[in-house]
């Protein structure tokens, strides 16, 4: 693995009609006259009703361009990382204490990649490369965090391609981000080892996943394809090292820090509440803008 920074992993080898009325004079109207009239503005009167009552969202639409008020998605924040990387564990911590009192609606999703994808050799704790990484990184950084992280002895590293696939199973099943917080907590907190399947069984199980239906999916290879479409979409957006964030149109590679975050955050809310101003108003039939 080439060398990387001390907050990302780098990937060795990685290169979204009007109403008529006729037969009337405009002198010496009669009582039926009245009527026809009276029936008119009835009609009118009915009509304009009718309008504003078929299009409740275009007057809601409307209504909410003129007093400035819109609803805006929630903002979406995508973070690529390997299961094998403890930057990416690291970057929990600054992730929800951004989010925390922001009073922003946050959704955040975990993408899958590859640090090392089978058949590139993976890391062997007993060398020196490791070991010191950690100690000039890895160790600093989760001390300053209260975060505590140990380097793994299961040797080599685990290939995390299973493991990846278990969590498009989890993410299928509305538990994505739980899958990959347990994966975390096994691999740099427990040090199991994370390619094995009766390792990804038992852990999807204590986070309540049905542990046999994700053994067979991962016999049959059933999620394969989407872990697949997965990596080229990291691909797609040129990911390279690990973890690496998208808030809207801002990237940030490596563990973030907390200042830095909430305004990605607070800048992709404000561009997200424009688009929907913008996007958002519009003319009615009856006249109204």
């Amino acid at each position: 693995m080439n060398d990387h920074a001390a907050t990302n992993h780098t990937a060795t080898d990685h290169t979204a009609t009007d109403h008529t009325v006729s037969g009337h004079t405009v002198s010496g109207h009669t009582a039926n006259d009245h009527a026809v009239n009276d029936h008119t503005a009835n009609d009118h009167a009915a009509h304009d009703r009718a309008r504003h009552d078929q299009a409740p969202q275009g007057r809601a639409a409307h209504d909410r361009a003129l007093t400035g008020q819109s609803k805006s998605d929630p903002v979406k924040i995508r973070i690529w990382s390997d299961y094998v990387c403890p930057f990416c564990m690291l970057a929990e911590g600054p992730l929800e204490e951004a989010i925390e009192g922001l009073g922003v609606d946050v959704e955040i999703e975990w993408k899958p990649f590859e640090l090392r994808p089978h058949p590139h050799p993976t890391l062997r704790p007993e060398d020196e490369y490791l070991p010191a990484v950690w100690q000039r990184a890895v160790y600093p950084m989760a001390r300053r965090m209260g975060v505590d992280i140990t380097l793994p002895t299961v040797s080599p590293q685990p290939y995390t391609r299973l493991a990846f696939e278990g969590y498009q199973y989890a993410a299928e099943q509305g538990k994505g981000a739980e899958y990959t917080a347990r994966m975390f907590r096994a691999f740099f907190q427990e040090d199991q080892d994370l390619g094995e399947p009766d390792v990804l069984i038992r852990l999807a199980e204590e986070i309540g996943l049905d542990g046999q239906a994700l053994r067979k999916a991962l016999g049959d290879g059933t999620y394969s394809a989407a872990h697949q479409d997965a990596l080229r979409e990291a691909a797609a957006h040129r990911i390279q090292s690990v973890p690496t964030l998208l808030v809207g149109d801002t990237r940030i590679e490596g563990v973030p820090g907390v200042p830095q975050l909430r305004k990605a955050i607070l800048d992709a809310q404000a561009a997200q509440e424009e688009q929907a101003t913008v996007h958002g108003a519009a003319c009615s039939v009856d006249g109204g803008c």
